[in-house]
């Protein structure tokens, strides 16, 4: 019994041990399984948010996009980031040895942790004393770039260690390098190795000495402590410690090492984005970016490292703003000197002034070497450089006689008394100025000849000229009417002083640069170029006691004057005779039809200009008479590439036939400077009738009821017409957008040659004989507003379309008495053609045999308007045909009247 049990004990005790071991052991299990699936749920956790690598093409860093003109050359950028993506064979060999050596050695040896590097770095800090030599990896200093978080926990650091296992597992060690290569922020702006290379030394990758490699290198430590721009002593060591730690590796010999530490670098401090776009065509680029925008977003465009080809080209570009700033700086000087910009009353302002204008020449022109010369304190004793044909501040410090001695900086120099007594003129409201040791001027740089300096100048003297900063501005926008390609665009005097592009944003009273699209539309109602409309006073009540009568100017009537000369000489009172007979309502339907977008407000006075408009909308619109009826697709872009060179986006053109082909000039058979002869007739009936079965034309029905519609041009009418709340007949909403009309074109090709010929003779014997100068092929239309306000000149060869704006900001000041298109934008335009049409073929405005413009002089269609008008009182209008008139709670013609000075 008592060995039973005792038995029985000891089985119950096993059982008992059993049990616990076996509660022990589910326990555990249990626990393993809680901690397991909750380090698993952390690692998700942490895990969820971090950047996907699992192959390469998973690293899309934010690259700059940049900008290229017609030819390939780079214009502008755009960028949060400063990063030039670079593929590692394309960083050179010695770049990478030099950030392994300093960073981590065992690179190429180790998983992404280096145990041996933690323990050597522990020792080697121990014996300094302080934190000499860090133990990250360059695997961890990618993990570390890529959370973009500078906060240090331990949620941080597990992130680090979880990615740095990922990228070790995923990629490759050269693709791990061209990451880190790429991603780093090295200071000064730059994001990775190309961007650094730009941004200090102003070089490609390729062009690097040792010297600057291992100061870029040097920088990934800490950019912000070793940067040679703010702390020139401390970068100068960090280099000299990453070529000592080159040659340690046997990279490079110690010789070359001590040789390199002593080469004198050249560093620059980075500007920003839009500092680059001020260099080459400020307003072209930002138009590129604000229709890119629109398109994309900001993010996108900022962010892809899209290569952006577009249609600018620069030298054109450039002799448009030299052509807008000569013309507003000689039109001017008409309004008199406004007196110094500051007068500074101490030696010690002066050369304080003096010493900060010097600093900003050398900045700008990149002179400066924050490195070898911290402060720029020996830069401060030099002379100071002048670019010629440059505008600099400058201080008077002596009247010598006549003549005035003045500083540009550091650079002395004169203003002979004839390159400054226009000056006595005094502008409105300013005294007159007598000049004073310590006024602040504006000068321009002049040649030894005398002459302002040219861009070519190479020797150049210490002789300036005073110079005043218009404040009339100017706007230029130019295209090619076949292609819609633009070349050029200004939208003012400077974009430095205003971004504002009034050639794409500003709404501008055109004056009679609008009545070719008035006489246009009269010719798709039956005018003719040898219509006689009467030029006679004409009163037109607009409200009860409340008249309007237009005068041409001058106040002269001509009596009978045929379509085509009261537009060669942009007579007012004809020009609302037309609209009086064809409607406002119709006018407004054909002035949307050739793209005008701005408000219409359908009062007589819109033939004389009085609605605003976009100059590079009434631009294009020009552009459909000049192709034949196909109004011109315009665009800024070619083609978008991506890094990986695929396309985002490519310019098409619309697969339209023109039926307009303009030949180019022999001369053998043509004289260029014929087109200087005073106007001529072309073509004639018989040929016209020949030549019928060729013009290219729409559906054609027996009469205008049986006429359908151009599907095309109705849609795109439908919301403009309803938005305008146009009232149109159904002759007029054909007339407007019926299937005569080819697929593709918004006007006849018959309506349109017409017009250029018309607009030919505005050059030969009109308002714009100036552009003659030209001596090449050339029509175009001036205008002017009410008080001169703003003066215009549209023209245009077979090549090429321009047109210009001269005007205030200010809508109320004048450009002064008998100030107009044509005698102040037609020059403008003619010094900015005859640069640009060199590019060109020049070629013929060929006149097809099935266009009939025999009626010049003997009219074969007798519509009289406005003959004979007995009943013409001083309230009545008096046009002898059907009158339309105003509709809509608009304006009052008053308030809008634009009176052209033509």
């Amino acid at each position: 019994m008592t060995q039973s049990k005792a038995k029985t004990q000891k089985k119950s005790l096993f059982s008992k041990i059993f049990r616990f071991f076996r509660w022990c052991a589910y326990t555990t299990l249990i626990l393993v399984a809680i901690l397991g699936f909750t380090g698993l749920g952390f690692y998700y956790y942490i895990s969820r948010d971090l950047p996907n690598l699992k192959k390469i093409e998973d690293y899309r860093p934010p690259v700059m996009a940049e900008v290229f003109d017609d030819a390939g050359n780079k214009i502008g950028e755009f960028w949060t980031e400063a990063r030039i993506l670079t593929p590692i064979d394309g960083v050179p060999k010695k770049l990478i040895e030099a950030f392994v050596s300093s960073e981590d050695d065992r690179f190429f040896e180790h998983k992404g942790v280096d145990p041996y590097g933690i323990l050597r770095a522990f020792i080697q800090n121990l014996k300094a004393g302080q934190v000499t030599q860090g133990a990250s990896t360059i695997t961890q200093q990618v993990t570390k770039a890529l959370l973009l978080s500078p906060e240090r926990t331990y949620q941080r650091k597990i992130k680090e260690a979880i990615l740095a296992t990922q990228i070790e597992k995923n990629l490759s060690k050269d693709q791990i390098l061209y990451i880190y290569l790429n991603q780093i922020y090295f200071g000064n702006r730059a994001y990775g190795v190309a961007a650094a290379a730009r941004n200090y030394f102003h070089k490609d990758l390729a062009q690097l000495n040792l010297a600057e490699i291992a100061m870029i290198a040097g920088l990934a430590k800490a950019p912000s402590v070793f940067n040679p721009v703010i702390n020139p002593a401390r970068a100068g060591q960090r280099m000299g410690y990453v070529l000592d730690r080159m040659a340690d590796e046997g990279y490079i010999s110690r010789s070359e090492a001590n040789e390199a530490k002593k080469y004198p670098l050249q560093v620059y401090l980075a500007k920003t984005d839009k500092d680059y776009n001020y260099q080459y065509a400020p307003y072209f680029v930002e138009e590129v970016r604000r229709e890119l925008v629109k398109k994309y977003g900001t993010e996108k465009l900022y962010t892809s490292g899209w290569k952006i080809y577009t249609t600018v080209d620069l030298e054109m570009y450039q002799a448009a703003q030299k052509a807008v700033l000569d013309g507003i700086e000689r039109f001017s000087k008409s309004f008199g000197y406004r007196g110094p910009i500051v007068h500074l009353d101490s030696e010690k302002k002066i050369e304080e002034f003096l010493k900060n204008t010097h600093l900003e020449i050398l900045d700008s022109l990149g002179e400066g070497n924050y490195y070898l010369d911290p402060g720029l304190k020996e830069a401060s004793q030099k002379t100071t450089p002048l670019k010629p044909n440059q505008i600099y501040n400058a201080v008077i410090t002596k009247i010598d006689g006549k003549d005035l001695k003045v500083r540009v900086g550091n650079t002395e120099g004169t203003i002979a008394s004839g390159d400054w007594t226009w000056a006595k003129n005094p502008a409105r409201r300013a005294e007159r100025w007598n000049p004073s040791s310590g006024d602040v001027i504006e000068v321009r740089l002049k040649t030894s000849s005398g002459k302002d300096a040219p861009d070519e100048a190479v020797s150049l003297s210490k002789t300036f000229s005073l110079y005043q900063s218009p404040e009339v501005q100017s706007a230029l926008f130019s295209y090619e009417p076949f292609t819609g390609a633009v070349k050029t665009v200004i939208g003012g005097q400077s974009f430095k002083k205003s971004e504002f592009n009034r050639a794409t944003q500003a709404l501008l009273q055109p004056g009679s640069s609008i009545k070719p699209l008035i006489y246009a539309a009269a010719l798709d109602k039956g005018y003719t170029p040898g219509t006689i409309i009467m030029d006679s006073p004409i009163v037109y009540e607009e409200s009860a006691g409340k008249f309007w009568k237009p005068r041409n100017y001058g106040g002269k009537y001509y009596g009978p004057t045929a379509f085509r000369h009261a537009l060669v000489n942009s007579r007012n009172v004809v020009t609302v005779r037309i609209l009086m007979d064809i409607g406002t309502h119709y006018a407004a339907g054909f002035m949307r039809k050739l793209g005008l977008s701005s408000p219409i407000y359908k009062y007589y006075s819109m033939a004389l200009g009085s609605n605003e408009v976009i100059l590079a909308e009434l631009a294009r619109a020009y552009g459909a008479f000049v192709t034949g009826g196909i109004l011109p697709n315009i665009h800024y872009v070619n083609k978008i590439l991506d890094p990986q060179g695929e396309i985002v986006e490519q310019y098409q053109a619309p697969a339209i036939k023109y039926a307009i082909q303009y030949e180019e000039v022999q001369p053998d058979k043509d004289s260029i400077n014929n087109d200087n002869q005073k106007p001529r007739n072309a073509g004639n009936a018989e040929n016209n009738a020949e030549g019928a079965e060729s013009q290219p034309m729409g559906k054609k029905s027996e009469s205008w009821e049986a006429m359908g519609f151009n599907a095309t041009l109705l849609d795109q009418s439908s919301p403009t017409t309803q938005k305008d709340d146009l009232l149109l007949t159904s002759y007029e909403k054909k007339t407007l957008y019926g299937d005569y009309i080819p697929d593709g074109y918004v006007i006849t090709p018959k309506t349109a040659v017409t017009m250029v010929n018309i607009l030919r003779d505005v050059v030969r014997a009109g308002t714009g004989v100036r552009a003659q100068a030209l001596k090449k092929p050339a029509g175009g239309k001036t205008g002017t507003t009410n008080e001169a306000t703003d003066a215009w000149f549209i023209g245009f060869t077979p090549n090429l379309l321009t047109g210009v704006w001269v005007g205030f900001d200010d809508e109320r000041r004048s450009l002064g008495h008998g100030a107009t298109g044509g005698g102040v934008a037609a020059p403008i335009w003619l010094a900015y053609m005859k640069d640009a049409t060199e590019k060109y073929v020049t070629k013929n405005f060929t006149i097809p045999k099935w266009v009939d413009l025999s009626v010049y002089e003997a009219p074969i269609q007798q519509m009289a308007v406005g003959v004979g008008d007995a009943e013409l009182g001083d309230a009545g209008v008096g046009t002898g045909v059907a009158t339309s008139g105003p509709s809509g709670s608009s304006p009052s013609s008053a308030e809008f009247f634009a009176q052209d000075l033509e």
